[in-house]
């Protein structure tokens, strides 16, 4: 994959990661980890998440050394079955999408229901 290729993930129903237009190639990940990792940044507010949140959240039966290295190997999984390393980043805090590479229709989803709902409420005034 390149640096243009965009990513379609699919929360609503059952979760789906694709990549590509027109056609686009479907994405298996290794581990249902990974999935619940970008699952959960993508619907992060700025489509970030601190590292500290991921690995309790994915690993809080562990210890929190072994969380952190879960953590540190996911993303290094996730790097090599994305084939991307410009779509998302993480420092030594945080790991966050980069939103020009992601669609995510749960998040289109609520941008109509909010779009939705601003014309309702303008028809109720009527």
């Amino acid at each position: 994959m390149t640096a243009s290729t965009r990513f379609h993930l699919r929360l609503l129903g059952r979760f789906a990661l694709t990549a590509g237009e027109g056609g686009p190639t479907a994405i298996r990940l290794s581990t249902r980890k990974a999935g619940a990792l970008l699952a959960y940044v993508a619907m992060s507010p700025d489509r970030t998440a601190s590292r500290e949140e991921l690995a309790a959240l994915l690993w809080g039966g562990c210890s929190d050394q072994q969380a952190r290295q879960s953590l540190r190997q996911a993303l290094a999984t996730l790097r090599k079955e994305l084939g991307d390393g410009e779509v998302f980043s993480a420092d030594t805090k945080t790991v966050r999408l980069e939103s020009g590479h992601w669609t995510v229709d749960a998040r289109d989803f609520e941008t109509l229901a909010r779009r939705g709902q601003t014309s309702l409420n303008g028809l109720a005034a009527c």
